[in-house]
């Protein structure tokens, strides 16, 4: 049997910026890393986020949600 993929990202680091945001390092399912910034929302809540965001979906800027 082979390698069994995790569900959800791996938080790698979590830290706040100058300007009140986390900046958040995850590794994703296929083992890549991405980060991203959450502004707005508590420490739980951005870890929450990020363990869940879907980020090999690519971003879309100025566009309706997919």
């Amino acid at each position: 049997m082979g390698k069994r993929l995790r569900k959800y990202n791996q938080i790698i680091s979590c830290d706040r910026t100058p300007h009140g945001c986390w900046k958040i390092y995850v590794r994703t399912p296929n083992d890549q890393i991405h980060h991203r910034l959450y502004m707005g929302y508590s420490k739980a809540e951005a870890l929450r986020k990020a363990r869940r965001e879907d980020f090999d979906k690519g971003t879309f800027f100025n566009q309706p949600s997919r």
